[in-house]
């Protein structure tokens, strides 16, 4: 781990991954409170590291000082279960040598049991293969030398606890590194996505809408990351007031991948609004015949995939007086959200108006 002022979360992340470790490494980049202490009382190898606004710099650092066959490396505000981790320590007594570098789900603000912002990433490989993170910021571990046979995949998610922090400071931050990052590298699609995204995140539309342009001329070739930040552009000029333009920008981005379900949904939120239904009610069917695209390295919500359409239309198909299929979806959602006290109450309604 590479961590600063993370005493409120450190000692649970230990203590949830420490079984399935031979060594902990603890890589401190500036800590003003406990967190080393933990981090030893723990049984943690601590070390010092300088920032230098270089999280993959900070992370290598960490790598070098393994020992061990295999990395895993994750962050403070991480845990894990003991189903999944008993799965990890399986596939390490079973492995194939041929295997060189494991993929995990990362489940990334997390809205139910086994639910939320998803993305398969590679958190466990051999030390041997002496891989290393790129990119000062949203780092990511450099595969372009490993054979894609020496991957697998298993489903032991890791699931990152911030749930209702304030994103911002940490947003604002990004953008001290992506802004003179850009500059040196000025096409860099990478850096401009993220840069479309923070500001997006950081309410600052006009900024997010330059950087989507810059994104543009480009020319990406991957669907997937050109749909998101249609999708984003949309939602900018939704922030600006401006719904045509949103709504141009949401079918481009549905052009651009079909799959993606968030186009849709914005689009029927958008109709929605204007109190047109029915075009609100086609949107919603479409979004929810889709399905999460089959890749390894983008997030996706799964949640949203598995019932977010079908809650929009059990509500909305109520409002048009269609309360018997309103009825279906509330149930079938109900499986998905079993405390949704809003949505027991709602059934509750539908089936008094259908006796």
């Amino acid at each position: 781990l590479i961590v600063k002022d993370e005493e409120g979360n450190l000692k649970k992340c230990l203590a949830s991954f420490r079984s399935v470790c031979d060594e902990i490494i603890v890589v401190d980049t500036g800590s003003k409170d406990t967190t080393k202490q933990i981090a030893k009382r723990c049984g943690a190898k601590v070390f010092d590291y300088k920032w230098r606004d270089d999280f993959s710099a900070a992370r290598n650092f960490a790598i070098s000082k393994a020992t061990k066959k295999w990395i895993m490396m994750v962050d403070a505000d991480d845990v894990i279960k003991k189903s999944p981790l008993r799965k990890i320590k399986m596939v390490l007594k079973t492995i194939p040598t041929a295997t060189k570098v494991v993929f995990l789900p990362y489940i990334y603000t997390q809205t139910d049991v086994q639910k939320g912002q998803t993305a398969w990433l590679p958190r466990l490989w051999r030390r041997s293969m002496n891989l290393k993170y790129v990119f000062p910021i949203h780092e990511y571990l450099d595969l372009s030398k490993v054979n894609f046979k020496s991957i697998t995949k298993v489903n032991a998610p890791i699931v990152h606890r911030k749930l209702n922090q304030d994103y911002r400071p940490g947003l604002k931050r990004n953008l001290k590194i992506l802004i003179p990052a850009i500059k040196k590298k000025t096409d860099d699609l990478r850096i401009l996505y993220y840069l479309v995204h923070d500001h997006r995140h950081l309410g600052k539309f006009k900024e997010a809408l330059h950087w989507c342009e810059k994104y543009f001329e480009a020319k990406p070739k991957d669907s997937i990351h050109l749909g998101k930040v249609f999708t984003m552009q949309g939602m900018c000029y939704l922030g600006l007031n401006k719904p045509s333009m949103a709504q141009f920008s949401f079918l481009l981005a549905i052009g651009a991948n079909p799959l993606l379900i968030e186009p849709y949904l914005e689009l029927g939120d958008l109709h929605y609004r204007q109190k047109r239904y029915e075009e609100a009610i086609h949107m919603y069917r479409l979004a929810e015949t889709c399905n999460v695209p089959p890749r390894m390295d983008a997030f996706f919500n799964q949640a949203v995939y598995d019932y977010s359409a079908e809650r929009k239309l059990a509500y909305i198909l109520a409002m048009v007086g269609k309360n018997n299929e309103a009825l279906r979806y509330a149930q079938k959602v109900l499986k998905f959200t079993p405390n949704d006290a809003k949505l027991k109450a709602h059934i509750k309604k539908l089936k008094k108006t259908n006796v």
